[in-house]
Parts: structure tokens; C-alpha cells; sequence
């Protein structure tokens, strides 16, 4: 019987200590002590939807240029704490003719950065990815896309 409940106890031991060190916050989703430390991410892949695991809640650095600004921001984000703007590739980028934004939102506390920008400005933006779903109108498919939760936003 003495045996037993020492397997028992060795078992929980285990396993806690298991779970422990398992179920740590993974290192991608603290953010970095610098702005260096960002994920360099290429503007196509990120808005493209299809590496959206590969970015989801990851901290990333994203040059585009801004284009508008002003909308309500989508839900969860409250206007009364957020402002959300449209970014779409650099003009020196490959991509300057696709149609593809990124959406970002940037906490209020911050927003200063934004409010002084002009459509076309080249900026550079460093936050986290967070994934949101919406529904194609034509298609009523859901689908996944990323935006960025933004920690600064820097004219270049």
C-alpha cells in the first residue's frame, strides 16, 4: 500500500512540473524589449491571409504607407480607446499596385503619431498580429485575416 502512494504522489509531482514548464507563455507573444527585436514581415505575406498561423499573435515590423484614417474601429476595440487605420504597400514595394491593406489600431494613448500622417505617408509599424474573421459578401464564406495592434508607428 506504501508503495503505491508514493507512485501516486511521484505521479502528481510529475505532472505538475509537466504542466509547469508545458504550459509557459510561449517567447513570441511577449512582447520585445526593443523595437529591433520585432518580426521583419513582408507586406503581401502578412495581408495575404495564407501565413496567418505563422503571424498570429506574433510581434511584427511591417513597412507600408498609410492611407486613411478615422473609422470606428472594429469590435472588440472600443472608439472610445482606439482610433483604425488602412496601410497599404510601400510605394518602392513590388506590390504598390495590389489593392491588399492592413488594418491597424492604434490605442488612443498613442494615436498622436497617426493624427499628424497624410495619405502616402511611408511608415513603418510595430505591434502584435491578432487574427479577426469576417464574411465575403459575394462568396458567404468566412475567412481569416490578420491586423496589427499597434505599439508605435513611425514616419519615415
Amino acid at each position: 500500500m506504501k508503495r503505491t502512494h508514493y507512485f501516486t504522489i511521484l505521479s502528481c509531482v510529475l505532472f505538475t512540473a509537466f504542466m509547469l514548464t508545458g504550459c509557459s507563455t510561449p517567447s513570441s507573444t511577449i512582447k520585445p524589449a526593443s523595437y529591433s527585436e520585432y518580426i521583419e514581415t513582408d507586406f503581401k505575406e502578412f495581408s495575404s491571409g495564407l501565413f496567418y498561423d505563422d503571424f498570429f499573435e506574433k510581434f511584427v515590423k511591417v513597412d507600408c504607407r498609410y492611407s486613411e484614417s478615422g473609422k470606428a474601429p472594429m469590435p472588440p476595440y472600443s472608439s472610445l480607446e482606439y482610433i483604425e487605420f488602412s496601410a497599404h504597400p510601400s510605394a518602392n514595394s513590388l506590390y504598390k499596385l495590389i489593392r491588399d491593406y492592413i488594418t491597424v489600431v492604434v490605442h488612443k494613448s498613442i494615436a498622436k503619431e497617426v493624427f499628424y500622417l497624410k495619405s502616402g505617408d511611408e511608415i513603418t509599424v510595430y505591434g502584435q498580429a491578432l487574427g479577426y474573421h469576417y464574411t465575403n459578401e459575394q462568396t458567404q464564406e468566412v475567412n481569416k485575416a490578420l491586423l496589427i495592434k499597434a505599439d508605435h508607428v513611425v514616419k519615415k
